[in-house]
């Protein structure tokens, strides 16, 4: 089975693009988020603080789904490759190499962006004074 893989970059990139938008749009919300503190106990201030708790966090679990999903299709292919190819430092295709490097930055994106939103999970929860839960 030969993979065309001019056309499978260019979908990834594209993919990659708006993973990386979302990406950038969920990290700016969370630093955002990390600086915000309760001014108050008041109802109106308590459900403004949630609302954006709420935001941040499906911003980041949207993000780690997406970036998931796309690594969960790319991740077979570059099995397939690793285990057909041989080791060589000179004589290498660079196509299959960059897919399985491209394969390798999506896992550690997949697992950055779950430590992030892990830790969005969990901020609130051990930062709310006992009051305002």
């Amino acid at each position: 089975m030969k993979i065309n893989f001019a056309d499978v970059f260019q979908a990834v990139s594209v993919l990659l693009f708006f993973l990386g938008l979302l990406f950038e749009n969920f990290w700016n919300s969370y630093k955002s988020f990390i600086l915000i503190q309760p001014r108050s106990f008041e109802p109106q201030s308590k459900k403004e603080y949630i609302l954006e708790f709420n935001t941040v966090l499906v911003k980041g679990v949207l993000t780690t789904f997406l970036s998931l999903l796309l690594f969960y299709i790319l991740f077979p292919t570059s099995i397939k490759i690793i285990l057909s190819s041989k080791l060589s430092f000179w004589d290498f295709d660079i196509n299959n190499t960059l897919y399985v490097f491209l394969s390798g930055l999506l896992c550690v994106f997949v697992i950055t962006s779950s430590i992030i939103t892990w830790k969005t999970y969990k901020y609130p929860h051990k930062n709310w004074p006992s009051e305002f839960k």
